[in-house]
């Protein structure tokens, strides 16, 4: 978690050079491209055709450094400068905007091109379709609907132009990139990522011999280089790759996958890209998403650094669980009989974990009557009913949140798990092993035995029943829930 922000004035003098500076640094990063048209703004009087070339293809920039009258923040766990602009930024500089941060990698007269900073959470990028193409992809509509409106206030979303994204084909393998598309959010190509983070000349002359060179690996990669939380990550281009299910990607460690993965079953990080408009004063950043816009069951928020799944909304709060697991801990660190309100984790996630919150994200969790039920197929006693703000989900609280096919209440004599069409909806991805990894996740609900755990299995998504043992030679996942209030 990042410490609290320390406010800090800055003379108009020191940010000017400051500006100058962070320009120089990221001039090295940009290159000439003559084979590709960037994601341009659409204005009412604009039309794709009318827009002038970026920063980066024309390889200079159409507007002289300004001085700078700007409030800025330093992190305790960082060297950024956040910039809360009361003139236009520059490139290469980190904005707050909305609830997070940005890197401005582009400006044409009063537009920034503006990329998240870091990786804000991880998707497949056409899960329920037939092909990898950016135009028909839910990673696209999750984008332009989900993202969109559930993460910027109205009067932010106002200042997110709608854009023509040009879709070429792929460069090296030339699979159809389909239509160009309008939007708000979008994912960076191939051809975008060369010209922003630098170009070593391999897009245009393919490296290696051999038909599984399938990469671009140059002196750029640190540039490209990002974490999900904490961890180096894979993010997702909207380029298509190799073959008609693939997507092209930015590899954990900054190489460009221009073969790409495979865009149906790979879980990889999303880094949103927007044309901001600057010609005003940006509105205070926010603190947190705008939860209280969100009304549908499944949404997915940005909260306290994490990214959360709705699963229920009441007035005036809703249940979140971690879309990934978090933490990989064990249930209870001494070989004992052991319930929820016993449990080491509870401690942990009310404690540690609730602690590692800012205060104003603490203030919206809201503490809440946990009911611990027996085990229904074995009896095992679930122990007395808690008072929680931080919790992991019941055995009953996953079936109503992800479905139930009626196995809960009718044991087959003899069997362990329920084994439903359900499984995959329940399967959990770890966070730390890039989002691409399967785990085990603990439910607080007691298995067949007073010291054993119901879980959720990694490979299939199966709940075990009779559980695991509350201490075992390695850790389980962790995927914590809370209330929070909407207010």
């Amino acid at each position: 978690m990042k410490a609290g922000l320390i406010r800090m004035k800055l003379r108009k003098t020191a940010m000017f050079i400051t500006a100058l500076m962070l320009i120089f640094m990221f001039s090295a990063c940009t290159g000439g491209s003559d084979t590709y048209t960037p994601a341009q703004a659409v204005t009412d009087d604009d039309s794709a055709e009318n827009i002038t070339e970026p920063f980066g293809a024309s390889g200079t920039h159409n507007n002289a450094p300004q001085e700078i009258h700007a409030e800025t923040e330093a992190t305790a766990s960082d060297d950024l400068i956040h910039v809360h602009y009361e003139s236009q930024p520059q490139v290469g500089q980190i904005i707050r905007f909305g609830a997070f941060d940005w890197r401005v990698i582009d400006i044409q007269d009063n537009w920034a091109l503006i990329l998240s900073d870091r990786i804000l959470s991880s998707h497949s990028f056409n899960a329920n379709a037939t092909s990898g193409l950016w135009e028909h992809s839910d990673i696209r509509q999750y984008l332009n609907g989900v993202f969109y409106e559930s993460n910027f206030s109205a009067d932010e979303r106002a200042l997110i132009r709608e854009t023509t994204v040009i879709n070429n084909d792929n460069p090296w393998f030339g699979i159809e990139g389909g239509s160009d598309t309008l939007d708000r959010i979008f994912l960076l190509s191939i051809e975008e990522v060369v010209t922003y983070f630098g170009d070593s000349g391999q897009l245009r002359n393919r490296p290696g011999r051999y038909s599984w060179d399938f990469s671009i690996d140059d002196e750029f990669n640190a540039n490209r280089a990002t974490t999900y939380g904490e961890s180096p990550f894979w993010w997702w281009l909207r380029s298509p790759g190799q073959g008609s299910f693939d997507a092209a990607s930015v590899s954990h460690v900054g190489t460009i996958n221009v073969g790409g993965n495979h865009s149906i079953s790979r879980l990889d990080g999303v880094r949103p890209a927007l044309w901001l408009d600057i010609s005003g004063e940006l509105p205070q950043p926010s603190l947190s998403a705008p939860v209280a816009d969100l009304s549908n069951q499944n949404d997915l928020i940005h909260f306290c650094n994490y990214e959360w799944r709705i699963l229920e909304r009441q007035e005036g709060r809703a249940l979140l669980l971690s879309e990934m697991v978090l933490e990989t801990r064990m249930y209870h660190n001494r070989s004992e009989n052991v319930t929820w309100e016993t449990s080491d984790i509870r401690r942990f996630l009310n404690g540690e974990f609730y602690n590692s919150f800012s205060a104003s994200d603490r203030a919206r969790i809201i503490e809440v009557t946990n009911v611990n039920n027996d085990n229904q197929w074995f009896g095992t006693s679930g122990g007395r009913d808690t008072q929680d703000r931080v919790f992991l989900l019941s055995i009953e609280e996953v079936v109503r949140y992800f479905g139930d096919s009626g196995q809960l209440n009718n044991h087959v004599e003899g069997s362990q798990f329920i084994n439903d069409m359900y499984n995959i909806e329940r399967m959990g991805f770890w966070v730390e092993a890039g989002g691409n990894l399967s785990l085990d996740w603990l439910l607080r609900s007691p298995g067949a035995r007073e010291n054993r755990i119901i879980y959720v299995r990694a490979r299939e998504g199966m709940i075990d029943m009779g559980g695991i043992g509350a201490v075992v030679n390695h850790n389980r996942g962790i995927r914590p829930a809370l209330w929070i209030s909407l207010d």
